[in-house]
């Protein structure tokens, strides 16, 4: 598997982690109704970018789109694993995308004490910011690593760990969200089907209550009618009231 550039040797990552203007209105393209920046050009390595900027001067450049969930912008793996080194780094599933995220996020849950002096365990917390992770990852963002590296002069892993690192990301770049997607909204159907069966089976029985008592009532009903003398089958007949007559006048 084909691993991107080490993070010392990229010229635009710093300038792309620092950039704060993502998601606001391009300057040049104001006019325009999509003029959202949400782009970044690998080769210029200047600013933030909207669809148009990229039509108008990018058009054979390196261009990555950035991503955002509850306003922290992330990137697709699929987008930058071919240009920087990103073993390590946790991913995480957005909209149906496997990203990472640029910097490192607030630690909205409690840290985990796992570590010990210098030690961390890989499984358990970012060797920066000490965020909470999954999997074998040490990072929780590219700024995470790249600043573990310029601490300690790079970030190094036995064989055996990289090659479990390599395996998570391959993983994580081939397995197709849409398939998963699709395979999710089938179950949900076959579950649906299987409540909507339910759900008719229960009905059929509640009519059926419903005609056993209409049965029941209706023999209540002959039986009492061969009970009753004739007479009484008959409605009492109605006093018809007279005409009203005036009060004599004195």
């Amino acid at each position: 598997m084909a691993i991107g550039m080490d993070m010392m040797s990229v010229p635009w990552l710093e300038k792309l982690l620092a950039m704060t203007t993502f998601f606001t209105a391009c300057e040049v393209h104001f006019n325009k109704t999509k003029n959202e920046c949400n782009k970044f050009c690998l080769d210029c390595n200047d600013r933030a970018l909207c669809g148009s900027c990229i039509k108008s001067g990018h058009k054979d450049h390196r261009v990555i789109q950035i991503r955002r969930s509850s306003y922290n912008e992330a990137v697709k793996t699929t987008d930058i694993y071919k240009h920087v080194d990103i073993l390590g780094i946790q991913t995480y599933v957005i909209n149906s995308s496997t990203v990472v995220f640029l910097n490192k996020r607030a630690r909205t849950q409690p840290k985990r004490n796992n570590r010990v002096g210098k030690c961390y365990s890989s499984d358990s917390l970012c060797r920066i910011c000490e965020r909470n992770l999954v999997d074998t990852s040490f990072f929780c963002s590219l700024a995470c690593k790249l600043a573990w590296i310029k601490e300690n002069d790079g970030f190094f892993v036995s064989a055996k760990e990289r090659e479990e690192l390599e395996k998570l990301l391959e993983e994580s770049i081939k397995v197709s969200p849409a398939k998963e997607k699709a395979k999710l909204v089938e179950q949900n159907r076959k579950r649906k089907l299987e409540g909507d069966e339910e759900d008719q089976e229960r009905e059929n029985e509640e009519v059926s209550e419903e005609n056993e008592e209409d049965e029941e009532k209706d023999e209540e009903e002959s039986v009492l009618s061969s009970i009753r003398p004739p007479g009484s089958l008959r409605k009492p007949n109605s006093r018809r009231k007279g005409i009203p007559h005036r009060a004599p006048f004195f």
